[in-house]
C-alpha cells in the first residue's frame, strides 16, 4: 500500500493532493455538525449583519455577511450553517495555492503548498469558526494565482487572467481592507523580480482595474453615505493614541506567529530568510520566482510588526503573509 501511494505521489502529485484536500475539507464540513459551541461575539455580530444585506457595515466590509447569508438562507439559522462555508473556502484556498505553486515551479511543489496550507494552526481553527480572514485569504490566493497567470501568459489569454485578477482584488477588498497589502506586495515584487515585471501589461491591467473598481466602488459609496464608518473603525484599530514604542507588544506579536503558522513552518521561514543569499546563488534560475513570493510575504509581517511596536497587533493581522509562504517553503526545501 505504501509503495502504491509513493508511486502515485511521484507520478501524479496534484491528483493525490487534490483528493486529500477535497476529502479533508468535506470531513471538516461534516465535523461542524458535531462541534458543540455557540457563536462567538464576532460571529454573532456577523450573523446579525447577514439578516439585512448591505454594501458595508460598522466595522467590516460586507463579504462576511454575504458568506453567512447564503448557507443560512438555504439551511436556516443554525450555528453550523453560519460556519458552513469556512471549511469549503479554506479548501478552495489550498487548491488555489496548489495551482499557483504548479505554475511557478512544478507539480510537487504545488501539491505540497496546498497540503501545508491545511496544516497551519490558524487555518485549523478557521475551519471551526467564521471570520473575515477566511474569504480574504481565499480571494488573496485567487489574486495571486491570477497575477502569476497574467505574468506567464501572452496574447488574448492575458485578458482572461486580468479579469480574474480584478475580480479577486475587488472581492478581497470587500472581505477585509487588509487586501491593500496585496498592492504593496505587488509593487515590491515589480521592483525586485523579473517574474513580477512580466505582469506589467497596460491594457489587460486597465481591464483588471475596471473589474476591481466595479466590485469595490459600492462599498466606497456606502462609506461616503455613512460617515466613512468602516474606514474610521479600521483606523481606530491601529490605536496610535497609546504610548509609542512597545517592545513587549512587538515580541508578543512575533512570538505568536509560531502559533499562527506552527513552530516548524515559521522557523523554516526564518531560517530561509537568514540564508536567502546562499539560496539565491545555489538556485539562480528560481531567484525571480522566490523574490516575487517574498514580496507578498514580508510586507504584512513588517507592517504589522511595526504596528505592534507602535501600539498593539493581534496575531492574525499578518495572515496574508502565509499563502505565498506555503508555496515558497517547499520550493526552498
Amino acid at each position: 500500500m505504501f509503495v502504491f501511494f509513493k508511486t502515485l505521489w511521484r507520478d501524479h502529485p496534484i491528483r493525490v493532493a487534490m483528493a486529500l484536500v477535497i476529502t479533508i475539507s468535506l470531513l471538516r464540513l461534516c465535523a461542524l455538525f458535531f462541534y458543540q459551541s455557540s457563536l462567538g461575539p464576532d460571529e454573532a455580530q456577523y450573523w446579525f449583519w447577514s439578516q439585512q444585506l448591505d454594501w458595508g457595515y460598522y466595522s467590516k466590509p460586507p463579504m462576511i455577511a454575504w458568506v453567512i447569508a447564503l448557507p443560512t438562507a438555504i439551511f436556516g439559522d443554525h450555528v453550523w450553517a453560519v460556519r458552513f462555508l469556512s471549511p469549503l473556502l479554506i479548501g478552495g484556498t489550498a487548491i488555489l495555492l496548489m495551482l499557483t505553486g504548479r505554475r511557478l515551479y512544478d507539480d510537487h511543489i504545488g501539491a505540497w503548498a496546498g497540503l501545508l496550507w491545511l496544516t497551519l494552526p490558524a487555518v485549523l481553527l478557521g475551519t471551526t469558526i467564521i471570520s473575515t480572514d477566511i474569504p480574504l485569504l481565499f480571494f488573496w490566493s485567487l489574486s495571486l494565482y491570477a497575477l502569476v497567470g497574467l505574468s506567464q501568459s501572452k496574447g488574448p489569454q492575458t485578458y482572461g487572467w486580468a479579469i480574474l485578477l480584478g475580480a479577486g482584488l475587488g472581492l478581497g477588498l470587500l472581505s477585509k481592507y487588509a487586501m491593500i497589502y496585496f498592492f504593496v506586495g505587488w509593487g515590491g515584487a515589480i521592483l525586485i523580480s523579473d517574474a513580477a515585471r512580466k505582469s506589467l501589461k497596460p491594457f489587460p491591467l486597465l481591464g483588471a482595474a475596471v473589474v476591481a473598481a466595479s466590485f469595490f466602488t459600492p462599498n466606497l459609496l456606502w462609506n461616503a453615505q455613512n460617515g466613512f464608518q468602516t474606514l474610521s473603525h479600521t483606523a481606530d484599530n491601529a490605536n496610535w493614541g497609546r504610548q509609542l514604542l512597545n517592545p513587549g507588544e512587538l515580541w508578543a506579536f512575533f512570538s505568536a506567529q509560531f502559533g499562527v503558522a506552527g513552530p516548524i513552518l515559521f522557523s523554516a521561514l526564518l531560517v530561509g530568510l537568514a540564508t536567502l543569499k546562499k539560496r539565491q546563488r545555489q538556485a539562480a534560475g528560481e531567484a525571480p520566482k522566490d523574490l516575487m513570493l517574498l514580496a507578498f510575504i514580508l510586507p504584512p509581517l513588517i507592517i504589522i510588526c511595526t504596528q505592534a511596536l507602535l501600539s498593539r497587533a493581534h496575531a492574525n493581522w499578518a495572515m496574508t503573509a502565509y499563502p505565498a509562504a506555503m508555496i515558497l517553503l517547499p520550493a526552498w526545501w
